[in-house]
């Protein structure tokens, strides 16, 4: 059926209601009308009823639509950042500025380079300069010990002066000398080497002010340091035990 037409089944209690002669209609005067019944179908009555009105579009509510205006300017601005040429890429060959940024970058890379082997030369520095705590150390361990050994040598020589009767070992005298000296000749040494390990750190320090300020100068460091022949503890101790059994030979019976 169309969707304007309506469909309508006439009840028989409306009989009475219709058959009205002061309205002057009667059911006996129009016999083609029907009246539904039990027994009867329902007769259908058509009428037409107003169209419905045309849909009309979506409503957006304001919200809705500042919303959506904000996401197309960010989708419109990330396209468009995206889209725009490189200028590193734009810039030609023969332009200033790009041969001045290379310029630059390679002068970067030079002192980058430079301050690697200041950092290299420091940790040599710093590794020499520990080589030389430890052998002063060293050297004031076996100075301690050859003044004690001094001392009692010294007491020993005394008491054999004393004893006009007992010659004097100028043997034991002249190694006591000689080892003294061979001492002194190497604590000497010793304190040149750590002169040259201390004007080495004062040049890496000169160096790395001067890389702070934006230069780096060249490295002006000792090319060798000297050598230090210090005896081994075995060999001192050697020497003086038999410096010990000689005074002990002589003044053994006193």
């Amino acid at each position: 059926m169309d969707e304007e037409n309506r469909t309508r089944r006439l009840d028989p209690r409306e009989t009475s209601r219709l058959e009205r002669p002061d309205r002057g209609w009667s059911a006996a005067d129009h016999p083609d009308v029907r009246y539904a019944s039990a027994e009867e179908e329902p007769v259908e009555q058509e009428w037409s009823t107003p169209a419905p009105e045309e849909p009309r579009g979506r409503q957006w509510s304001t919200p809705a639509v500042v919303l959506w205006s904000v996401v197309g300017l960010l989708v419109g601005a990330i396209l468009a950042l995206l889209l725009l040429p490189d200028e590193a890429a734009t810039v030609p060959a023969g332009d200033p500025a790009a041969e001045a940024l290379a310029e630059a970058e390679t002068a970067l890379g030079q002192r980058e380079a430079l301050l690697a082997e200041r950092d290299r030369t420091i940790g040599e520095l710093n590794a020499g300069i520990a080589e030389r705590d430890a052998a002063i150390a060293d050297l004031d361990a076996r100075i301690a010990d050859r003044d004690a050994r001094i001392a009692e040598l010294t007491e020993q020589l005394a008491r054999a002066a004393e004893a006009p009767d007992q010659p004097a070992d100028t043997a034991a005298e002249q190694a006591l000398a000689e080892r003294s000296a061979a001492l002194d000749a190497r604590e000497t040494a010793l304190v040149e080497r750590a002169a040259a390990l201390d004007a080495r750190e004062a040049a890496v320090a000169a160096r790395e002010a001067a890389a702070d300020d934006g230069g780096v100068p060249p490295l002006d460091l000792p090319s060798e340091l000297p050598d230090v022949d210090l005896p081994t503890v075995e060999e001192g101790r050697g020497v003086l035990e038999r410096l010990r059994d000689r005074l002990l030979d002589i003044f053994g019976g006193q």
